[in-house]
Order: structure tokens, then C-alpha cells, then sequence
């Protein structure tokens, strides 16, 4: 049996138009016959009045979300008054719960309101998480690369300890050497290096001609000498 659209104002004064269907079966004839004189009037008149009372005590958000629950509470008490006029109710449901036109723009205005905030929600948060790994790969390249230039800080330090190490048992050969032939190892020293910036003018690109000291042979003697 449908129930006709009805008007109801729910608890936060909420104008709606609901309508459902219950189902029923007649359990004892004489009764359903001679115990009410509209058995469908009476069980349509009770829904109804029952309907008003169960949405009248929600607010419409409540309504639209509690269909199980207005079933269920309108069920129990249709079950209960029609035991008396042979008939079993076997089951209720609410079809529509319709809002007015105004409230219905109101509420689309609201969940597109909503839907905006979530999505302006989201992409800050995605923001925010870009920033972050940003932010963190920046300082893990920062580290990487302090670490990277420590390591070859500690390698040009090792090859510079090497070659002055190097270069002293060299240094200490040649003293020994000179020394046991008489000759001065500094004498060499700083002739060696004469010699050699010699050789750095002459292969400059800008140098065609290169111009010798007279004593060039007698230097080159005593450096080998190792005296003057």
C-alpha cells in the first residue's frame, strides 16, 4: 500500500515531502473485517501520524541520512497497533524525503562549497608534501656534497702529506749523497730550482728567443758538483 506525499517539519523547522510504501498481510479475516472499518484508512491514517512524530523529533540532515532507522521505528509501531485488527505488517520504507526548491539550491551550494574546500584542502597538502621532499632532497644534497667535499679535502691532504714526505727522503738522499762527496745539498737545492724555472720560460708560447746567463754552464757544473 503507497503512502501519499505528506508534509513534515522536521526539528530544525525544515519544510520536506515524504511519501513510502508498507507492505502487509491479513492474518485473521473477521478481524481485519469486522475489528476496523477501513483497514487500509487506518494503517495509510497511522503511518502518517506516526511518520510525523518519528522525522518530527530529527533535524533534515538526520532525515536524509536515517532512512533505516524511520523504517525500522515506523515498522515496531504499525506492527504493534495492527496486531489487534488481524493484520501483520511485514515491512516499511521510505521512498522520497524531498526538501523544498529553495533548501535544495541551499544544500547544492553547500556540497559544492564543501567539495571546493576538500579539493583546496588536497592540493595545499600536496603542496605542502612537494615542499617538504623538496626541501629534504635539498638538504640531503647539501650533506652529500659537504660530505663529498670533506672526502676529497681529506684525499688532497693525504697526497700533499705523501709528496712532502716524498720529497723530504729525497731531499735527505741528496744531503747524504753530497755530503759524503763534500758538497753543499742546499747549493743543489737552489740550483735545481734555477734550472727549472729556466725551463718553464723557455716553454712559454710567447717566448721565440730565450737569452742564457754567461755563467749558465758554470752554474749547471756546480750544481752537479754540488759547490760552488
Amino acid at each position: 500500500m503507497d503512502l501519499p506525499p505528506q508534509g513534515i517539519i522536521s526539528e530544525d523547522n525544515a519544510s520536506v515531502k515524504v511519501d513510502g510504501v508498507v507492505f502487509y498481510k491479513i492474518l485473521d479475516p473477521y478481524k481485519a473485517y469486522y475489528g476496523i472499518e477501513n483497514l487500509q484508512l487506518a494503517i495509510s491514517n497511522l503511518a502518517l501520524t506516526s511518520l510525523r512524530s518519528i522525522m518530527g523529533k530529527m533535524s533534515l540532515d538526520q532525515s536524509l541520512s536515517s532512512r533505516d532507522k524511520i523504517n525500522m521505528e515506523l515498522l515496531h509501531i504499525l506492527d504493534q497497533a495492527t496486531d489487534s485488527w488481524g493484520a501483520k505488517i511485514t515491512r516499511v520504507e521510505i521512498k522520497d524525503i524531498v526538501p523544498p526548491e529553495d533548501l535544495l539550491k541551499a544544500m547544492t551550494l553547500q556540497m559544492k562549497a564543501e567539495r571546493e574546500r576538500r579539493a583546496t584542502v588536497l592540493e595545499a597538502e600536496a603542496q605542502r608534501e612537494s615542499q617538504e621532499k623538496k626541501a629534504e632532497g635539498f638538504k640531503r644534497a647539501q650533506i652529500l656534497e659537504a660530505e663529498a667535499r670533506k672526502e676529497s679535502a681529506l684525499r688532497d691532504a693525504e697526497a700533499r702529506e705523501r709528496l712532502a714526505q716524498a720529497e723530504a727522503n729525497a731531499i735527505e738522499s741528496v744531503a747524504t749523497s753530497l755530503k759524503s762527496t763534500g758538497g753543499d745539498p742546499l747549493i743543489y737545492l737552489l740550483g735545481q730550482e734555477y734550472v727549472k724555472g729556466l725551463m718553464k720560460i723557455s716553454d712559454s708560447q710567447s717566448s721565440k728567443v730565450v737569452i742564457l746567463p754567461s755563467d749558465f754552464m758554470d752554474t749547471v757544473r756546480n750544481i752537479f758538483k754540488g759547490k760552488n
